[in-house]
């Protein structure tokens, strides 16, 4: 229900939970046991997608991992028929970038991959 009060507002699912991922970076950072260092998001699935956008977003991630995510926004367009739920996704996304390209933008933050999957949500 939330999630479509969002949507009415301009909101994607996909942002608000990089949004929560923010939040919970800000209060795991401000623990004296935590070294900000060494901080690595871990995500599945959509997760993933939202683990590696609120990485670009905040710019001090130590390394991604994305399990199971999806290899690109563009594999979506071209499949005649996907498995991915519409929160994974963001509007417009490719007249700017690819998940690739978002990936490259960690660096030097280690993004590693694991068993990344088609549109069909096949691991390739």
């Amino acid at each position: 229900m939330l999630a479509n009060v969002g949507l009415m507002l301009g909101r994607w699912p996909a942002t608000q939970r990089v949004q929560d991922v923010l939040g919970v970076l800000r209060y795991v950072r401000a623990r004296p046991e935590v070294d900000p260092q060494r901080i690595v998001l871990v995500g599945r699935g959509g997760g993933a997608i939202v683990a590696l956008h609120a990485a670009a977003v905040d710019g001090a991630i130590a390394g991604v991992v994305a399990h199971e995510a999806l290899v690109s926004y563009r594999a979506v367009v071209e499949a005649p028929r996907h498995v991915h739920p519409v929160a994974d996704l963001l509007p417009e996304v490719l007249l700017h970038y690819d998940l690739p390209d978002l990936e490259a933008t960690l660096a030097p933050a280690r993004v590693l991959l694991s068993a990344p999957q088609n549109a069909r949500g096949v691991s390739l």
